[in-house]
């Protein structure tokens, strides 16, 4: 490798960078469809991925695209229950799959599955408490400097608020992230059901 590569060449690459550039071409070998649920998967994982920007450095980890992208799969699965309950299992069955695959490289030593499931409950169980509530846990998710994703309780504060200094500060980065990323995987899904 010559010296100009090595000094051009980024060292953060992590796993989830190595699966995107790996799915990339095994998307366009295959030729599949944007209604693929791996296509929807890689569009929503990607994204996530370029999305890391506004949170910093130092959030351009694995785990933090775990974090974002249970959080959007949550999300969509609520909206796949309100606008296409006929087909919310099917779809969704197939998106936790692929997406619980794109991350087992990354965490071996961790059940994903069951991580995965276990923010799904998380959310499902804060959504009463409001949308400021699951944002306050998924900010407290994407602080912890674990290693790999980990069971995670939120009650010990369901009803959760960011510090009012905070709450500025990276309510509006989630707000921002959040209407962003999620409008654009909504998109996705909603060409799922309109493919014909």
């Amino acid at each position: 490798m010559s010296i100009f590569k090595k000094l051009f060449t980024s060292s953060t690459r992590t796993n989830i960078d190595l699966w995107i550039e790996r799915t990339f071409n095994e998307i366009n070998r295959a030729n599949s469809t944007k209604t693929d649920p791996k296509v929807i998967i890689f569009a929503l994982i990607n994204g996530l991925n370029s999305s890391l920007k506004l949170f910093g450095d130092s959030y351009k980890t694995d785990n933090a695209i775990f974090e974002l992208g249970s959080y959007i799969l949550f999300r969509g699965d609520y909206w796949l229950f309100e606008n296409h309950p006929e087909e919310q299992t099917t779809l969704q069955t197939a998106l936790n799959g692929e997406f619980v695959k794109a991350f087992s490289a990354s965490f071996p030593k961790i059940n994903c599955t069951e991580t995965y499931f276990n923010r799904l409950d998380c959310y499902a169980s804060l959504c009463q408490y409001g949308v400021e509530s699951m944002h306050f846990h998924l900010h407290e998710l994407l602080n912890k400097k674990d290693a790999f994703p980990k069971s995670y309780d939120p009650s010990w504060n369901i009803y959760g608020r960011l510090p009012l200094i905070e709450q500025g500060i990276k309510g509006i980065e989630i707000w921002a992230w959040e209407s962003a990323i999620l409008s654009t995987y909504l998109e996705h899904l909603d060409k799922y059901f309109n493919r014909d």
